[in-house]
């Protein structure tokens, strides 16, 4: 049996594209370097304000066709944790 382009991802790729984006984001949003974006490093460290969250926000609900409630966001203080509760918003 092919894989097609309809077969959704595995869990570890899922987590790999999810990562992409959110450093994507991050990148683009804040201004930061992308090796400054790892996932223990904080939210605050790289200036992220809540103007930024909310646009990188809506790259992600369009991005992976979700809702992201700001109740699933209040946990995340680095990238490593919006990395995971993104993915954990599709999975679900």
């Amino acid at each position: 049996m092919s894989e097609t382009a309809a077969t959704p991802p595995q869990a570890g790729e899922l987590a790999e594209e999810v990562s992409k984006v959110v450093i994507d984001c991050i990148v683009e949003f804040a201004e930061v370097d992308a090796a400054e974006v790892t996932p223990s490093a904080t939210l605050e460290e790289l200036d992220v304000d809540s103007i930024d969250l909310v646009e990188i926000v809506q790259v992600l609900e369009e991005r992976f066709g979700i809702v992201i409630e700001q109740a699933h966001m209040k946990d995340v203080a680095t990238v490593g944790d919006a990395i995971e509760a993104i993915v954990a918003r599709i999975d679900g």
